[in-house]
């Protein structure tokens, strides 16, 4: 297993996204689109990457509870990029860093030649969302509400994102 991913000019540990600040754009304040990459290099060793041009609408999050949990999270940052990874997983236009390519060395290029499709499952989907919550420091009791939520009630956005 990999301790460090070089990328970007900087080393990520595992559990460290490339950024914690996004650049997004949306029309709404609902729907929002990633304007650059983000990687991800996750407790596993997986390199990810949120593709520019992602879509999400952050966290699903029903609208009665938008008090307590926000879509973004409390200060914007909070959750907000790991639901943009969810999103990204659940829509199967979340991409990976190859494997062999890693043991290689092959130097990742700053489009997404060489990403292939992470085609995740639901629940490693899922379980995803609540490892980069919780890298992100996201308090724990939060980051088992929300893993919970869309454990128990994903299937539907999963089943219509992959349609």
């Amino acid at each position: 297993m990999i301790d460090t991913f070089t990328i970007c000019g900087f080393h990520l540990a595992p559990g460290q996204f490339s950024t914690r600040i996004a650049s997004t754009d949306t029309v709404d304040f609902r729907h929002f689109i990633l304007m650059d990459s983000v990687e991800y290099f996750s407790l596993a060793g997986d390199l990810f990457r949120l593709p520019r041009f992602g879509k999400s609408d952050l966290a699903s999050i029903p609208r009665p509870l938008w008090a307590l949990l926000p879509p973004q999270g409390e200060d914007g940052a909070e959750y907000g990029l790991c639901a943009f990874g969810h999103d990204l997983a659940y829509l199967d236009t979340l991409l990976v860093w190859p494997s062999n390519h890693v043991l290689a060395g092959v130097p990742i290029p700053n489009d997404n030649t060489g990403w292939i499709k992470a085609s995740l499952p639901r629940p490693e989907c899922d379980l995803l969302l609540r490892e980069m919550m919780l890298a992100c420091k996201v308090p724990e009791a939060i980051a088992e509400e929300i893993y919970l939520g869309v454990k128990l009630g994903g299937q539907w956005a999963f089943d219509n994102d992959r349609a």
